[in-house]
């Protein structure tokens, strides 16, 4: 099978209709350097075919698989790519810069979000309770023995135990309140300071 005639645009139909014997067709007028292929197992994919402005040779980027990707949508890639040309720059080029960077983002380790309950381990062995050192030395602290149970109780009893599956960083003040608010409702008053304090600091 021939190319289509010149002067005549692509279609929906024409795309729909194309076989993996046929000839790239292409898109003419201000649509020219949208192309489309049919590949063996029937697949058509659009492509925008250019001169790069930056080597001087004949370039191409895939645009995307019809029908997932429309004609209409394809047209409208096709304008931002000869936008970017337009600037003097490459589009394949600009496609694989953002391919790569995509790439290593994607590598980069993923930080934990700390839940509530790992805030509160994480407060009392690094800096309530004594520690060993990487040479083993006793490292004491922030709170004599019976201090260093009764932080823990009062953050595992209260914050962990109400708070305990939530990321910290999401906590707001209406929870803060709440647990304050549950603590007072047990009767025990004098404990809502400690535990006010251990947990802002934490």
């Amino acid at each position: 099978m021939t190319d289509k005639p010149a002067g005549k645009p692509l279609s929906s139909k024409a795309i729909e209709m194309m076989k993996p014997a046929d000839k790239n067709k292409s898109n003419t007028g201000e649509k020219r350097g949208l192309r489309v292929s049919c590949g063996a197992s029937g697949i058509k994919t659009f492509f925008y075919r250019y001169t790069s402005p930056v080597t001087n040779k004949l370039s191409q980027v895939k645009i995307g698989s019809f029908p997932q990707t429309s004609l209409a949508m394809a047209r409208m890639k096709l304008q931002a790519l000869k936008q970017i040309r337009k600037e003097g720059r490459c589009p394949a080029t600009e496609l694989k810069k953002e391919k790569l960077r995509l790439k290593e983002e994607s590598q980069k380790p993923k930080i934990a979000e700390l839940t509530i309950e790992g805030l509160v381990e994480l407060y009392l062995t690094e800096r309530i309770e004594d520690r060993k050192s990487v040479d083993g030395k006793i490292i004491p602290g922030a709170r004599k023995k019976k201090g260093q149970l009764e932080v823990r109780r009062t953050l595992q009893n209260d914050a962990a135990a109400k708070l305990g599956k939530r990321i910290a960083a999401e906590v707001t003040r209406k929870d803060i309140v709440e647990l304050v608010n549950g603590v007072i409702e047990r009767g025990v008053k004098v404990q809502v300071g400690s535990l006010l304090r251990e947990f802002s600091s934490a």
